[in-house]
């Protein structure tokens, strides 16, 4: 029995990853852009999975923080015109007559000053705009999504759907194939210690009993059901899902693409996802993913683990990722001022450091949007193309996911390390309780399951390596204190799974 506390300490948001995310869209032209080119408008390929942040409020927040860029960018490009059109004119005036020299060249001062003005007064009021709506979406006290209004049903729905999908259609085109992209870094990839499951179980006599026949499905569903409170993880979200080639994903038919024109279904009959999980083909197979979004969305651990049932022998299949905190940009979100007089000088030297640049960039941004919808147009119409003419092989996996390109590997501090540990050993010892209470259930003798056991938790438990120290999760994994990760460069959202860079930006600026 536990004892009620009184007091209560300050409560923060549980969905804060996603407000810093699109706060940052205000902030960051660059991101805003890869996100609109990666959730909307990639049309044929599979979205990667949500991973705790809310996608529909991300989109809408970079749609409104676009058109918001956009502006700002047609304004400064006709400043920028009218400096360039100053400049030209005092050229000209300089190498023309000399008449009334002085009065003309005081006139392109007046304009080009005009100009120069007006690039000021754009750049200082898409500052206050762009980060009060940061700032908003960030401590608003409503939902994220709430914030801004809805893009296409149609998106907004796709985009829902990957919360629950039960099949991921997964990208083949690295150098190693894993189904599990943009779910982080690797803590633990192993198969567990085969158990003897064809002993019948005795009862206070001797006599055996009878055994009850199950599947791997059963065992499955046995952790689905019972593991969020056998491993006390109340967050836990645990789910059958279909881990498909993305150049294989014709192979489903209409079932997965009943437009092969189109992107992939995001689910299918339950019966097939099932049935994956006997599967031992390369191509597809069934993995029971087990989900723990922590901290606001600061940190996400996931564990696949799969029954290999083969006669008389049970075994786990089990592959163990965390995805870290988001990069250190995104805390600019966070950071903006309270205070008028701190906002009003922070606006003030965000105004003059960026305005050079922001002024010098804004035709290129204007012309790489407009270009962007061309190319994308393009490339859609020639993607159906080799989809129509070479019969379906066409890569319709999902290359990563924006959490984990987001992600930063060297922001992983003591408490979240200690955190992911607890929740990878609370995940592992809850598979082995309800695997054991599921033998007994069907009369199975355990006793070869406590040999099993042993030899798992030691061997789980020390990751390769020690429990404590810098290298807490081993080799093959990552060193959370450092943040490298073998065969990985570090601090890089990519290797953990991302589709795109890891963004980069100047602290409390808003940058092109």
């Amino acid at each position: 029995m536990t004892q009620q506390i009184s007091a209560a300490l300050p409560q923060y948001h549980d969905d804060e990853a996603t407000r810093l995310m699109c706060g940052y869209a205000y902030l960051n032209t660059a991101f805003t852009d890869a996100v609109l080119q990666d959730l909307v408008s990639e049309r044929l390929r599979a979205h990667g999975l949500p991973l705790g942040i809310d996608l529909v409020a991300l989109v809408r927040h970079a749609r409104v923080a676009r058109r918001l860029h956009a502006i700002r960018d047609a304004l400064l490009t006709a400043c920028l015109l009218v400096l360039l059109f100053a400049l030209v004119a005092a050229f000209i005036t300089l190498f023309g007559p000399e008449n009334d020299l002085d009065e003309r060249l005081s006139d392109c001062a007046r304009l080009a000053a005009y100009g120069l003005l007006g690039a000021t007064l754009v750049t200082f009021v898409a500052a206050v705009v762009c980060r009060r709506a940061a700032r908003r979406v960030h401590r608003g006290k409503g939902t994220p999504r709430e914030g801004a209004p809805a893009v296409r049903s149609r998106i907004e729905e796709e985009l829902d759907e990957r919360d629950e999908t039960n099949v991921v259609p997964y990208g083949t085109s690295g150098e190693k194939e894993r189904p599990f992209v943009g779910n982080g870094v690797r803590i633990s990839e192993t198969v567990w210690a085969g158990i003897e499951v064809g002993r019948p179980a005795q009862d206070d006599q001797g006599a055996d009993l009878p055994m009850t026949p199950f599947s791997a499905a059963d065992l499955h569903t046995r952790l689905i059901e019972r593991l969020a409170d056998t491993s006390g993880i109340e967050e836990l979200r645990a789910r059958n899902r279909l881990y498909v080639q993305g150049h294989q994903a014709h192979g489903l038919g209409a079932e997965l693409l009943p437009d092969p024109l189109r992107r992939p279904r995001t689910h299918i009959d339950p019966a097939l996802v099932e049935a994956g999980i006997a599967e031992k083909d390369r191509v597809m197979r069934t993995y029971l993913a087990l989900d723990v979004v922590g901290a606001g969305g600061a940190y996400v651990v996931t564990m696949f683990v799969r029954a290999r049932l083969s006669r008389t022998l049970l075994s786990w299949e089990v592959s163990a990722y965390v995805l870290p905190p988001l990069h250190a940009v995104f805390r600019v979100v966070s950071q903006l001022p309270r205070g008028r007089l701190e906002e009003l000088w922070q606006l003030f030297g965000v105004t003059l450091s960026g305005l050079w640049k922001l002024l010098s960039r804004a035709p290129a941004r204007l012309v790489r949007r407009g270009t962007q919808g061309v190319r994308n147009v393009w490339r859609l119409w020639w993607d159906r193309r080799r989809i129509t003419h070479r019969k379906g092989h066409f890569d319709y996996g999902t290359v990563g996911s924006v959490r984990a390109w987001a992600a930063d590997l060297e922001r992983l501090d003591y408490l979240q390390q200690m955190d992911v540990l607890d929740t990878f050993q609370r995940l592992q010892q809850g598979v082995l309780l309800v695997t054991e209470q599921f033998l007994k259930d069907h009369n199975v003798d355990t006793s070869d399951f406590e040999r099993a056991r042993t030899l798992i938790t030691h061997h789980s438990y020390t990751f390769k390596g020690a429990v404590v120290g810098q290298n807490i999760f081993g080799s093959g994994g990552t060193n959370v204190a450092t943040g490298t990760v073998v065969g990985l460069p570090a601090a890089s959202g990519a290797a953990a799974g991302g589709a795109m860079p890891p963004p980069a930006a100047k602290a409390g600026g808003t940058t092109g």
